[in-house]
């Protein structure tokens, strides 16, 4: 939509101006009861940038016949009940729209020509995609350098700037070319129970229908109503959640008459809170702007000053996080609504990742300027806030997410040492086990390599909670890392002994040798860290097999030199071959035996490399299974959810060795699938064999792939020395 028509249609937004319907915002009582102070925390709230539906148990609905028109709803064909008439046809609405956006007012018909007229006469017809009907605003003569004034032309300085309904100043326009509805207007019939939110928002056809999908269809509807006994303007109702939603949701509609966010685009909050009302009423292009406003906020723009090495040494270490951070720390400050199901897991992690982005910068120039961002604990600009820790601990999430996702560890491979020093201190960073976080601190010592001193890997590996470690890192991995951590063989011991000791002697050993070892260190810390906030205790991951990697490998089994076992390995959807869970890593594994009607599906332990050749070459260890679960996916076409083909959940008593795999052999059953008739070719016969095996695996192949999941739950390969 060109920008002259934005500034045409602003002018009207809010105003009784050419206006043929309204808005009708409410809420039921409960949901006003239980309104919150306006911070718009979204918890329990739920929508998406297509069809997502609101949490209020309404929907958006037109006022038809004193009844509820749910979108979802076929036409209501009731008869008009007496105290509500219902709505003309659709040759009725069109004379009421020609007259009150643009027609005849209360000294008769607009002249022809005037510039009353050009709007309203493409309003009667309903459009049946937004491309049309913006088509059809794009067709309107509006001169930019002019506004209407009693139907002529004038310079803007002669015109009076005029005020909105919702006292929001716009562009200087009229009123004349108004034809205001005589008389008193008609209560909105409101589902029961239910507060109107405001006064009703005069509107116009032609825009919701050119801005809305949703909008559009109702009004649609509105139009198919069957005759009623009377005529009475439509009104359109909008469910909230909460009064407090009311601003959001006029944001969200005035977006579709200036095609601009306004002066709260400069706020995370209001962005966040104004997309899902966005999403909600389908406004066409407001959802994208918000996020594009959201990433402004945390991410370098074009053109904008970066402060110089020496303009950093002059800075006080609060203020330059401050001039980097403050993107951050708005995210940061409505993290509930950015967590809640409102908000899509890809922009999600789009936000995220570049915060994450811009926080590794700032510690990264913060070190290098001598900013001491070792503590943690300074406030960001000097302000209550989060400190450093506390921003990487949200951010980067728990330890065993952080390591299972590539892009997530090669930016915490990316911080300086003092921000991984700040992230191990901080009391709110989670864990599955503490190995994962021995794991993370080893894995950004080998990704560092020379850059990092000795006193630096110290410093790290003392902020690790040794004694809540698991009795296979005690004493099968730590005495192959003494050396790194600094211990004396003496005080190793000690700690073995102390950690896999209760309370009471815990004390009594503590009294003994308090003035020999540092009890005040995270060594000897008593409290394991917080677990994740998984929803029911399991982290769950997608894996597929790409059909191409399948018919390599049947094809190999088909050759000359035939391979009597076929492996597979699953690759994860966040493109890492292996996923960690309490110090271990795990991955799926497809097995075809030569010969067999059925394929096997089992999952896989194995040491992390980054311990090292000696841990790798340790036997006989065991880990619990726990309820690990793993399973396989129809196959089908489509890309949406799709039912399990097989599943098996491990008991809590199942232990399998590290390097190995458990599962079962037969899990898959393959298709019966015949050789082709003869009489087809030689050169289809000749492609039989390859193509007969793979077909056999129809049923489980989706979109050139197989698909499963692995979840792990909170326990799950807790390790044990073998028997």
């Amino acid at each position: 939509m060109s920008a002259s028509l934005h500034a045409y249609l602003s002018g009207l937004f809010g105003r009784e101006e050419r206006s043929d319907c309204s808005l009708i915002f409410y809420c039921t009582s409960d949901h006003h009861s239980g309104s919150g102070s306006g911070s718009g925390s979204g918890s329990g709230s739920s929508s998406s940038s297509s069809s997502s539906s609101s949490s209020s148990s309404s929907s958006s609905t037109a006022a038809v016949d004193g009844k509820d028109c749910p979108d979802d709803a076929p036409p209501d064909t009731t008869q008009p009940s007496e105290a509500e008439p219902g709505p003309a046809d659709g040759q009725q609405l069109q004379q009421q729209q020609q007259q009150q956006l643009g027609g005849a007012g209360p000294g008769g018909p607009t002249p022809a020509g005037s510039g009353g007229g050009e709007l309203g006469e493409q309003v009667p017809k309903l459009y049946d995609t937004a491309a049309d009907a913006e088509a059809s605003l794009e067709g309107t003569r509006v001169e930019p350098s002019a506004v209407l004034e009693g139907g002529q032309a004038v310079p803007p300085s002669m015109a009076v700037e005029t005020t909105s309904a919702l006292g929001q100043p716009h562009t200087p326009r009229t009123q004349t070319l108004c034809t205001q509805r005589d008389g008193p207007q008609p209560s909105p019939s409101l589902p029961a129970g239910s507060t109107a939110v405001g006064q009703p928002l005069p509107a116009h056809a032609l825009v919701l229908c050119g801005g809305s999908p949703r909008f559009r269809s109702q009004i649609k509807r509105w139009v198919q109503q069957p005759e009623g006994s009377g005529s009475k303007p439509l009104m359109l109702r909008v469910p909230l959640d909460s009064p407090d939603e009311l601003p959001d949701a006029l944001a969200a509609v005035r977006y579709m008459y200036t095609g601009a966010l306004g002066e709260g685009s400069g706020d995370a909050a209001w962005l966040l809170r104004v997309r899902r009302q966005a999403a909600y009423l389908q406004v066409e292009g407001c959802a994208e702007a918000c996020e594009a406003g959201l990433l402004a906020l945390i991410t370098p723009q074009p053109g904008q000053p970066q402060p110089q090495p020496e303009q950093q040494q002059q800075q006080q270490p609060q203020q330059l996080a401050g001039a980097l951070m403050a993107g951050v720390r708005q995210l940061y400050g409505c993290r509930e609504l950015l967590e809640s199901s409102a908000v899509e897991p890809a922009l999600k992690f789009t936000l995220l990742h570049a915060c994450r982005e811009q926080v590794v910068r700032f510690a990264g120039e913060a070190a290098a300027a001598g900013a001491g961002a070792a503590t943690g604990a300074a406030k960001v600009a000097g302000e209550p806030g989060p400190s450093l820790g506390e921003l990487l601990a949200w951010l980067f999430g728990d330890a065993p997410s952080m390591l299972s996702d590539p892009r997530v560890r090669q930016q915490m491979e990316g911080l300086p040492a003092t921000a991984m020093e700040a992230l191990l201190g901080c009391g709110s960073f989670t864990t599955d086990d503490e190995a994962t976080v021995l794991l993370m601190v080893l894995t950004w010592l080998k990704a560092n390599g020379a850059g990092v001193r000795g006193d630096t890997q110290r410093r790290l590996l003392k902020r690790v909670r040794l004694c809540q470690l698991s009795d296979t890192y005690l004493l099968r991995v730590l005495p192959l890392h003494q050396p790194a951590l600094s211990i004396r063989p003496q005080e190793l011991r000690f700690l073995q002994e102390y950690a896999r000791a209760c309370d009471a002697q815990r004390d009594r050993m503590r009294q003994e040798t308090e003035s020999k070892y540092d009890f005040k260190s995270a060594w000897y810390a008593g409290e394991p860290r917080p677990a994740p906030d998984w929803e029911g205790g399991a982290r769950s991951y997608d894996w597929s097999i790409d059909v191409s990697d399948l018919q390599a490998g049947l094809g190999r089994q088909l050759s000359q030199e035939p391979m009597d076992v076929l492996y597979l390995h699953g690759k994860f959807a966040n493109g890492a071959a292996r996923v960690v869970a309490n110090g271990f890593e795990w991955y799926p594994m497809v097995r075809l035996v030569k010969g067999d009607d059925a394929a096997g599906v089992f999952v896989m332990c194995a040491w992390p490399a980054v311990l090292g050749s000696d841990v790798l070459s340790e036997e006989g260890v065991l880990v619990n299974l726990s309820s690990c679960r793993l399973a396989v996916s129809e196959g089908g076409s489509g890309s949406g959810n799709h039912q399990e083909a097989w599943s098996f959940a491990f008991e809590p008593t199942t232990f399998s060795l590290v390097g190995r795999g458990w599962g079962l052999g037969k899990a898959l059953p393959l298709a019966d699938v015949l050789a082709n008739p003869e009489g087809q070719g030689a050169t289809e016969a000749a492609a039989d064999p390859l193509d007969t095996q793979l077909a056999r695996w129809a049923p489980y192949l989706r979109d050139g792939k197989l698909w499963g999941s692995l979840t792990l739950k909170e326990g799950c390969g807790k390790g044990q020395v073998g028997p």
